[in-house]
């Protein structure tokens, strides 16, 4: 089996996996946010908590049933073929349970949102679980051997077919299911292409002694996802079951954008598998720790921080009129996304460490926090709802930091100081947009999109700028190392040197 390319081609090939992760993110993204605003005109927000409800009860059974082993194999320095087989076996039993499971228990959960939509949603939607166990150890393959290339592009056809599927189906009236469909219909596609990719063909021979030597960091690690999840989409929950399907609806929203941005523009899993082959040399894995926190803060902070001061015209705009009560939400669901995306790197590297039965006592905590700050803050509207899940993200995040300064060379202010640049760009990003907004206020001009397009607009002539001429030392390091690794033809256009 293929594995990882050489130790001296480590930083290249993270800078390439950003770049393809990036560049393909940024596109789906751009075709499901188009899609989006026409399937938000066509679907009502009830349509969008049904399908909210449904899909947590989807991705709770997703998590239960994985057992983390799919991380072992990407971890481990050496596996031979049992290995793989008996990983898979695992997977299809278990997504075989949860099909029955979720099958037999929808009419349950449909009474515990006061909706038979739930209800016969879910036998449907379950059938994911029968197609999953298929790409889930290809995946693995996949991410061991860093063909972040392959892997990205079947990413992108997933979401972008899923999307067109969607679409489709909303426009000829089908609904809620339009959405649950859509993605299924994606999720074979991808199933499909990560299964050729890798050159995997299922087997369904099982070894004990190969499952055991997958198992314990495999339960480690599906422990601390398992509560990660339950931190992530137990608000859902919460607020499904206190404020009705309508108002989950528009939380809904919310929550989905801020996650639109950030977890499609997160490089983590790349940035694990390093870490792992590098983690016993303390310079070298601080020295790309660093980087990976500021390389993945520069893309996200600016992105996240003018969503939070445009939302008010960017929600109008693009979804209409009637998500309106999505829009401050958001703005505090925006600052979960930077507390979050700002510790990715962090969390990978405490992962490849093998930490992650600690990381689970934090989650612990997290899940904790956001189901006592979502009740109490559900009291008061969805605002306050969004302010418990950040108290909660804030926690999450400072002890996963803890954690890697004390079992790291890294330390507190190395952090700070990696975050500083990132979240100053951002600022000044920021401050542009509100003075752009400021001057259209004066000239008394009233449509959101015009609003939206200014700010656009702004965006994209002034981050490249804030990059090319930075006025901050690492952040031209990246890019100068990034252009360099990834088109040095550029750099006899782009004045910037180290």
């Amino acid at each position: 089996m293929t594995e990882a390319p050489a130790p001296r081609t480590f930083g290249k090939t993270a800078k390439m996996s950003a770049i393809w992760d990036f560049s393909a993110r940024i596109s789906s993204q751009w075709v499901m946010f188009g899609m989006s605003i026409f399937v938000a005109r066509l679907l009502t927000p009830a349509d969008y908590g049904i399908t909210a409800a449904a899909r947590f009860f989807i991705t709770l059974a997703t998590r239960v049933t994985q057992l983390g082993l799919n991380a072992s194999l990407v971890r481990m320095k050496e596996i031979r073929p049992e290995h793989v087989s008996s990983v898979f076996v695992i997977n299809l039993g278990a997504g075989a349970l949860a099909f029955v499971t979720l099958s037999v228990g929808s009419s349950t959960m449909g009474r515990f949102f006061g909706s038979p939509e739930v209800a016969r949603l879910l036998p449907v939607a379950a059938t994911v679980f029968l197609i999953v166990p298929f790409s889930t150890v290809a995946a693995a393959i996949l991410q061991r051997q860093l063909r972040y290339q392959t892997s990205t592009m079947i990413q992108w056809c997933d979401a972008v077919f899923g999307a067109f599927v969607s679409l489709a189906l909303a426009w000829f009236g089908w609904g809620y299911w339009s959405l649950i469909l859509g993605s299924l219909t994606g999720t074979v596609l991808a199933t499909i292409a990560k299964t050729y990719a890798a050159r995997w063909r299922p087997s369904f021979r099982f070894s004990l002694p190969a499952f055991r030597e997958t198992l314990s960091f495999g339960l480690g690690f599906q422990a601390k996802r398992l509560l990660y999840f339950a931190t992530t989409n137990i608000d859902n929950l919460v607020v499904g079951k206190l404020l009705g399907v309508v108002s989950l609806g528009f939380y809904d929203k919310g929550y989905g954008l801020m996650n639109q941005i950030s977890d499609r523009m997160a490089f983590d899993g790349a940035l694990m598998r390093i870490f792992a082959i590098i983690r016993e040399e303390p310079a070298r894995f601080r020295r790309a720790l660093l980087k990976g926190v500021q390389g993945t803060a520069i893309l996200t902070f600016p992105i996240l921080v003018m969503a939070l001061v445009t939302a008010d015209h960017m929600i109008p705009a693009l979804f209409g009129s009637q998500w309106t009560p999505a829009i401050a939400p958001f703005r505090v669901l925006a600052i979960v996304g930077i507390v979050r995306t700002g510790t990715r790197a962090v969390y990978a590297a405490n992962e490849s460490l093998g930490l992650v039965w600690l990381q689970s006592g934090f989650q612990a905590v997290a899940v904790m926090l956001v189901v006592a700050g979502v009740a109490v803050g559900s009291r008061f509207g969805l605002t306050a709802a969004a302010a418990g899940v950040l108290v909660a993200a804030m926690a999450d995040a400072g002890l996963n930091c803890w954690t890697v300064c004390r079992y790291t060379s890294v330390a507190a202010p190395d952090l700070v100081r990696a975050w500083a640049p990132p979240l100053a760009i951002a600022v000044m990003l920021a401050a542009a947009v509100l003075a752009v907004n400021s001057g259209l206020a004066y000239l008394q001009v009233t449509r959101d999109w015009h609003f939206l397009l200014a700010d656009v607009v702004t965006a994209a002539l002034l981050y490249p700028a804030l990059l090319f001429w930075t006025p901050f030392p690492s952040i031209r390091e990246i890019v100068v190392e990034s252009i360099d690794d990834i088109a040095p033809a550029l750099r006899r256009w782009i004045p910037i040197s180290l």
